[in-house]
């Protein structure tokens, strides 16, 4: 009986699986490269620019229709996160309607109206959304830095729903080697 050399059909093996391995690789990275474009075009997104100096880190974000109050920006050694709570279109103006005087009164009448009656009188028609676009509720933008920070000494501004950040860049740690 011959003895036949399998090393080489081995090796061929352990090749294919490796291309394969790296295929898929590369596919879960596209995928995930399509789901952050995606998430990207979301209405709930924070717009934000982000450029690098040789000491700092300058942010800005875009967060229209947003109150000073309802911005919350949390930094951490690698990364800055945006928080922020809007109000919805639709529960502005519904609080609108509802806190109008005539609504107050035509609730008032309506209740008098079911009392004496016994009719269950139609309560207003409530607003039926057809396009939203705009940001509602809380919107969380993450921002991973390159390198470390110092947060402590992040100066932030506000101004017409823009925030600006300007970072410190943590100083690089150098040591002397002593060559022996």
């Amino acid at each position: 009986m011959a003895k036949h050399d399998f090393s080489e059909t081995k090796k061929t093996a352990q090749d294919t699986i490796d291309d394969i391995l790296i295929g898929l690789k590369s596919a879960g990275k596209t995928i995930d490269d399509m789901i952050t474009d995606y998430k990207d075009t979301l209405p709930n997104k924070i717009n934000i620019d982000l450029l690098e100096g040789n000491d700092k880190f300058y942010l800005r974000a875009d967060i229209p229709g947003a109150s000073k109050e309802s911005v919350n920006i949390e930094i951490k050694d690698e990364s800055v996160s945006i928080v922020c709570e809007f109000t919805s279109f639709e529960e502005e103006i519904s609080e609108k309607i509802n806190a109008s005087k005539e609504a107050q009164e035509e609730k008032e009448e309506n209740k008098e109206v079911e009392e004496t009656t016994g009719e269950e009188v139609k309560e207003q028609p409530k607003l039926k959304s057809l396009v939203k676009g705009r940001a509602s509720s809380t919107t969380k933008r993450v921002i991973k830095l390159p390198s470390k920070i110092v947060p402590e000494e992040t100066d932030a501004q506000y101004d017409k729903g823009t925030v600006t950040l300007i970072i410190p860049k943590e100083p690089p740690k150098t040591y002397n080697v002593t060559i022996e």
